[in-house]
């Protein structure tokens, strides 16, 4: 089945792209804020609610995707990757929550700031690691 001609499926591969330059991005950030020495809970707690909004958007994006794949006929290939995705997106979205919330409560101290970083890397890798799957799957329906 080829969902080349959806400007949904072109909207989906093209926010993976975007995506995962931006979680790239915020990865080298955060290292530079490190290596600086100086803690930016602001800075990085707005660029972060930004990431998740733009997160969010993906994802309810690549879900109204699936839907209307599904609902016309796709195999179950595509079921069965669409729904392994999306457990992990609520997942996702609750971790990155979590390191906000940290980051909002953080004091002045710097073993808050290193934790929030470390969970962060960690998020970050992972989400990372998530829509580069996704992507290598897309591609496989792309014709």
């Amino acid at each position: 089945m080829s969902l080349e001609t959806s400007f949904d499926f072109a909207r989906v591969f093209d926010e993976h792209e975007d995506l995962i330059q931006r979680i790239k991005a915020e990865r080298l950030f955060w290292l530079q804020l490190r290596e600086w020495g100086v803690p930016d809970f602001g800075q990085m707690g707005l660029r972060l609610h930004d990431l998740r909004d733009r997160l969010a958007d993906h994802l309810h994006h690549e879900e109204r995707l699936e839907d209307e794949v599904e609902q016309h006929g796709a195999g179950a290939a595509f079921s069965l990757v669409a729904g392994r995705q999306r457990q992990e997106h609520q997942a996702l979205l609750a971790r990155l929550d979590g390191i906000i919330g940290r980051l909002e409560g953080c004091g002045s101290g710097f073993d808050c700031w290193g934790e929030a970083g470390e969970a962060f890397e960690t998020f970050a890798g992972d989400l990372q690691e998530h829509e580069e799957d996704e992507l290598r799957e897309l591609r496989k329906f792309r014709i």
